[in-house]
């Protein structure tokens, strides 16, 4: 059975007291946690595995903001999601822009979850659904 310090999440926040905070309360909750400050700096990340297996070590899920700076969510979720290598990856949308229109966008891209930010708890939540089954 997975446990929480066996698992690494990727985390793409531009909001620096957001990135903080999902940062801490991952963190304590027992998660090893690599953060960017947008999905540019996630991407290369994420590009710097040559394979899913590498991939699938390295990061067990990338949990992602909408708007950011240099890409933003929706193009890093892309990326992830046309590359063979990457879309795999589960990815976790935490954004205050949840609406009709974005919902449907990220159904479509078959992104795994979208959270209304700030429900943090309802963050770890998730994420243990996601990554610890």
């Amino acid at each position: 059975k997975k446990e929480r310090k066996d698992i690494t999440l990727l985390i793409a926040e531009d909001s620096k007291m957001l990135n903080r905070l999902i940062v801490d309360t991952l963190s304590k909750a027992g998660y090893n946690v690599v953060s960017t400050e947008d999905g540019s700096e996630a991407w290369k990340h994420i590009n710097a595995c040559s394979s899913a297996e590498e991939l699938a070590e390295k990061f067990q899920c990338l949990i992602t903001d909408i708007e950011m700076p240099a890409m933003d969510g929706l193009t890093l979720a892309k990326n992830i999601k046309s590359d063979r290598r990457y879309s795999a990856l589960p990815i976790a949308v935490f954004s205050s822009l949840v609406n009709d229109a974005l919902i449907r966008k990220v159904k479509d891209m078959n992104i795994e979850i979208m959270i209304t930010k700030p429900d943090i708890a309802k963050l770890v939540e998730t994420i243990d659904e996601i990554v610890l089954n």
